[in-house]
Formats: structure tokens, sequence, C-alpha cells
């Protein structure tokens, strides 16, 4: 219905660690070919994951607005490298 890009990919990993390392390493790589910081997004379950996530990117020197922190909802600006 209107999709376009190419077809999402399941990926099997043995523990949400792995999971966080993977999504690092695919988001710089889509960096790294030109995609800007500001048109990537990580959407998750539980904000036990956000917390997880937004620790481990970066922890891997991934630029992390994670709109749960406190007051990040009022600073976040859409333009951002982040």
């Amino acid at each position: 219905a209107g999709r376009h890009g190419p077809k999402p990919v399941l990926v099997k990993l043995p523990s949400f660690r792995a999971e966080v390392d993977h999504l690092a390493k695919r988001l710089m790589a889509a960096h790294d070919k030109g995609r800007p910081w500001s048109e990537m997004a990580v959407l998750y379950r539980a904000k036990f994951m956000g917390e997880e996530l937004a620790k481990g990117l970066r922890a891997a020197g991934l630029p992390v607005d994670w709109l749960q922190e406190d007051g990040a909802k009022r600073r976040y600006d859409p333009a951002a490298e982040s």
C-alpha cells in the first residue's frame, strides 16, 4: 500500500545486547554511506529497551537524542545531527 524501499529483514540474535551492537553497526554503515543521523530512528517496545539502546549507541560513539530522558522532548531539534 504505497510502500517504498527494500523489504524489512528479520535478524535473530542471541541477546538484546547483541541487538544493540548490531543496530550500532547498521546505523554507522548507513551514516558512512551518506545518510544523515537526523534521518534515522530506532523504535522499541519498552522503556528499559530505550534506556539500553541509548546507552549502547552512545558507547559506540553514535549521537543519540532519546526523547524519554528528562527534558529531552523540550530540547529536541529535528534538524540536529543526532
